[in-house]
């Protein structure tokens, strides 16, 4: 998408945040769509508006996993964007498609520094990765 169109999705997520039926049924009507989900994924990493970005991620965590699984290792960066409201929604989206990655990022970076134990005792539940089934 271009600027304007960036710019136009960017208005349509903010109306999503604030309940706007019309700006919703565009989402929900194009979840199975891989350039809105890489736009989405774009505005989620990059907009100054707060707003567009939580609701940027919140979308692309309702998308269909197979659009999900190739845009894993950014979605994997948005976890550390420093904003909950965003990350919270890509730990979803991971969520979604199983990504060990991202299970493993939260039982190391989110859980041990807190539950050393719980960690450890989750990492147990993992089975070696080179055990792990790719995904159909």
């Amino acid at each position: 998408m271009g600027g304007s169109d960036l710019a136009r999705l960017e208005e349509l997520l903010v109306r999503s945040v604030h309940s706007d039926g019309e700006a919703d049924r565009f989402f929900l009507s194009r979840l199975d769509d891989a350039a809105l989900a890489r736009d989405l994924l774009e505005i989620a990493e990059e907009s100054e508006s707060g707003d567009a970005r939580m609701a940027g991620a919140y979308w692309i965590s309702q998308c269909a996993p197979s659009l999900l699984r190739p845009l894993e290792g950014r979605l994997l960066g948005l976890m550390d964007c420093g904003w909950d409201s965003v990350a919270v929604h890509a730990m979803m989206a991971l969520a979604n498609i199983r990504s060990r990655a991202a299970l493993e990022k939260m039982i190391d970076e989110k859980i041990r520094p807190c539950l050393y134990w719980e960690a450890a005792a989750l990492r147990c539940y993992l089975p070696p990765a080179e055990e792990q089934e790719e995904p159909s």
